[in-house]
């Protein structure tokens, strides 16, 4: 079972911010120093604020609550920078090549609908009415 640690949990908050102390820290999360040593004292630190914190700096609920590593390679890493750099056009077309249903942009139509890549064509489509 993994237990709530409120002192861990700040201290990973000190390491995002780049500071050492709860002086520091505590204006950055709009608290004062004393609020967080009780946090620390009770091992009670409101959901509210561990929410708010790891969506400003955006940063995994798991790494700040348990301290969980991703499990992402470098190479997986580089993959998903690059991939979020594209526009969606270039998005599609990149998905195209990697699950083999190439695209041509010329005479094709690439579309994703709900979120599912398998629903992509890459050929002329004529509708009449």
């Amino acid at each position: 079972m993994i237990f709530f640690d409120s002192k861990a949990i700040i201290e990973r908050m000190k390491l995002i911010c780049g500071v050492t102390g709860d002086k520091e820290l505590a204006p950055l999360i709009g608290t004062y120093p004393s609020t967080l040593s009780g946090w620390r004292n009770r091992n009670a630190l409101p959901a509210k604020e561990i929410f708010a914190f790891a969506n400003q700096h955006n940063i995994s609920l798991d790494w700040l609550v348990y301290g969980k590593q991703e499990t992402l390679s470098d190479m997986d890493k580089l993959c998903l920078t690059a991939f979020h750099a594209l526009n969606d056009e270039e998005k599609l077309q990149a998905l195209g090549f990697l699950t083999g249903l190439r695209t041509q942009k010329a005479n094709g139509v690439s579309q994703v609908a709900q979120g599912n890549v398998t629903n992509m064509a890459a050929r002329d489509i004529n509708i009449r009415k």
